[in-house]
């Protein structure tokens, strides 16, 4: 029972809001002068050149917002402000100007504040109480804060709909049926079995995979005369050109796709890989391999190309998964950094497979070309 006893406790956060500040003796100000201090200079300097006086990009302007969300009339824009910022959707990647880490955090602490407080404000001025269920984003949320666990248990509920004033937290919308109350108590005891430890810990799997071994894969020709050719180099004194002369079978030094791909003397072969019931996928270890020293065996992956690893059937059904890359762009020159997106997902058949995308942000690759770093997404 104390499953249900939690997810009515979950469910039922939502009530009472309204009165709670009907209470207050003050009512609350909006936060003018920290938007002017520290969130208008930044909309300024990092979207006024798209959506201001010059430039209105969507019809829409940001310079002229009222600031005012208690009673100012811009109160839709700013929500969609914050969902674009909050999001990672603007500024756009090829922007010239980007938001910081800190100055990102700025808005969003800000605009998250005013909003919840005017929220409460036009539910106080309604002159009732009303009980609500959570909203999706308040429900994930109080789970992680009750649990301690960072997973999303709300990405199978509905998304909510606005009310009249923009928000997605108006009790007059969120009412609670008995099918909706048992899909909440649901996740309540799904996230309790997530973060309740039973048992010995479960043996955890690694797979460590170098491009050399994966090139080798394709083409054992290639790799070995790659290696006979490095040799040749560093015993002999030979140059690059010297070497690759006197290497016996040569291969592709001007790839344009995707294509692995030796630094040393510049050549590369393709990819290569199907289905085939995953044949060839790449056996699992239970002991954590060691991190190799930085190669000149490499992939490229140009703009919308896929680099697909096959794990096979060797990961667990339940479980935490962390996936580690270590990467550098291409070119110090670039005006702006390549970016990576994974999938992790899996396929039955010949014409049967699923992708879901890990991670609400793609990974800027800022690392010189000289100093590859590692990068990583948590799939859970």
């Amino acid at each position: 029972m104390r499953v249900y006893y939690l997810a009515t406790a979950i469910v039922l956060l939502g009530g009472g809001l309204a009165k709670g500040l009907a209470k207050r003796e003050v009512v609350p100000e909006p936060r003018l002068a920290k938007f002017r201090l520290e969130v208008e200079p930044v909309l300024k300097r990092v979207c006024v050149g798209c959506h201001g006086p010059g430039k209105q990009k969507g019809k829409f302007r940001v310079d002229t917002l009222d600031p005012n969300l208690l009673k100012g009339k811009d109160v839709k824009w700013w929500l969609e402000v914050f969902d674009v910022v909050g999001n990672g959707e603007m500024p756009p990647e090829d922007a010239e100007a980007q938001l910081t880490d800190v100055e990102k955090a700025r808005i969003v602490d800000w605009l998250s504040g005013e909003i919840q407080v005017a929220s409460e404000v036009r539910r106080s001025e309604q002159g009732h109480t009303s009980f609500r269920r959570l909203t999706r984003y308040e429900y994930r949320y109080a789970l992680q804060d009750l649990l301690g666990i960072p997973h999303d248990f709300s990405r199978d509920l509905p998304p909510e709909t606005a009310s009249e004033d923009g928000f997605k937290n108006s009790s007059e919308l969120l009412q609670m049926t008995a099918v909706q109350f048992e899909q909440y108590r649901e996740l309540a005891r799904k996230a309790l079995e997530r973060a309740t430890v039973r048992g010995a810990r479960p043996q955890a799997v690694y797979y460590g995979i170098s491009m050399r071994d994966a090139a080798k894969r394709i083409n054992a020709k290639y790799t070995a005369n790659i290696e006979g050719t490095r040799k040749r180099i560093k015993e002999e004194g030979l140059t690059v050109e010297e070497a690759f002369q006197q290497q016996g079978e040569k291969f592709e030094r001007n790839h344009n796709g995707m294509h692995y791909r030796d630094l040393v003397t510049g050549q590369g072969i393709g990819p290569s890989w199907s289905y085939n019931g995953a044949k060839h996928a790449w056996t699992p270890s239970t002991t954590k391999p060691e991190v190799p020293p930085v190669s000149p065996d490499i992939v490229m992956i140009p703009a919308n190309a896929r680099y697909i690893i096959d794990v096979g059937d060797g990961l667990p059904d339940v479980g935490n998964m962390r996936v580690r890359i270590r990467a550098a762009r291409y070119s110090a020159e670039e005006k702006h950094p390549p970016t990576l997106r994974l999938y992790f997902g899996n396929q039955a058949s010949n014409d049967s497979r699923v992708a879901v995308r890990a991670g609400e942000h793609d990974i800027a690759v800022t690392a010189h070309p000289d100093k590859p770093e590692f990068y990583h997404w948590d799939v859970r």
